[in-house]
């Protein structure tokens, strides 16, 4: 079902019994905000070079990593190491 608070309420009225299991895109979507979110507290703190590299990283943290380039996963590995809370939050998403 749709994350929304409407629906578990109602599920949980009519269908107290029930399993709940959030479909795919929601959970995705969820997760990519957050990641996004994450990303952009780490870019203001960045100067103004840093922060002009980083942006251009965005969407390396928004596809899936199955669809990512050779280089790519190179990049990811190396940010790792300097910003792990974002690379954990990656690895979490994919996972």
């Amino acid at each position: 079902m749709d994350m929304s608070n409407t629906y578990a309420s109602w599920e949980g009225k009519h269908f107290s019994k029930a399993r709940i299991v959030f479909d795919h895109f929601h959970v995705i979507k969820l997760m990519n905000e957050r990641l996004d979110k994450l990303r952009r507290r780490y870019v203001a703190e960045l100067d103004a070079s840093q922060r002009n590299q980083f942006k251009k990283l965005r969407m390396l943290f928004l596809r899936n990593m199955e669809d990512q380039a050779e280089d790519s996963l190179l990049i990811l590995r190396n940010m790792r190491k300097h910003f792990t809370e974002l690379s954990d939050a990656y690895l979490l998403k994919e996972h």
